[in-house]
């Protein structure tokens, strides 16, 4: 292997080697998420709303919807809500967040009760880590500053979307519909001549 004259020399590199696997093969996972760490009353005072609501839905969306941020993928979700802090005082609402949480986005989970601070973008809310969302059963030390609260008090439905894909469906079923009974009525017409 080594020779007596270079044993020294030898040994430093087998060393070496060795710490540069055993460094390479002990990783940790790591994040390009970054962020000024708030206070609650900070995050409250930047907020455009700040409410409690369990996650009733969630879907990815293109960003291409919603004007994107450098992010391709969102997620889009919605919350009945519980109490509001700041914000429309209303029984739902949706947010969005950057989707992945390499890029400080929540991992959210549908049925669970979450305190959300989100700020606002071209009417679009949305939240992340650094806003300090979080699952309301960590939220102690926010509900101390953040006090009671108030119901919400307008009704709104946003778990169904916006409304299109329903429309769209009506105006295909019509337009189906329209085209079976002219078609009907061309080939009656026809058959009498």
């Amino acid at each position: 292997m080594c020779k007596k004259r270079y044993a020294s020399w030898c040994k430093i590199s087998f060393q070496t080697m060795l710490l540069v696997i055993i460094g390479l093969s002990i990783t940790t996972v790591t994040f390009a998420c970054s962020c000024v760490q708030l206070t609650p009353q900070e995050s409250f005072d930047q907020s455009a709303a700040v409410f409690s609501g369990k996650l009733i839905s969630q879907e990815q969306v293109n960003t291409a919807e919603i004007k994107p941020i450098g992010i391709s993928q969102r997620d889009r979700n919605v919350f009945q809500v519980e109490r509001v802090w700041k914000g429309a005082k209303q029984t739902q609402f949706v947010v969005y967040d950057n989707g992945a949480e390499e890029s400080c986005g929540m991992d959210f989970t549908t049925g669970e009760t979450y305190l959300v601070y989100a700020h606002e973008n071209e009417k679009y809310l949305y939240t992340s880590y650094c806003n300090l969302t979080k699952p309301l059963a960590r939220a102690s030390d926010d509900m101390v500053i953040l006090g009671q609260g108030s119901e919400p008090t307008t009704p709104v439905n946003f778990s169904k979307g916006n409304g299109w894909g329903n429309a769209i469906i009506g105006i295909g079923a019509a337009t189906v519909l329209a085209s079976a009974g002219l078609l009907f009525y061309i080939i009656r017409r026809n058959r009498r001549h």
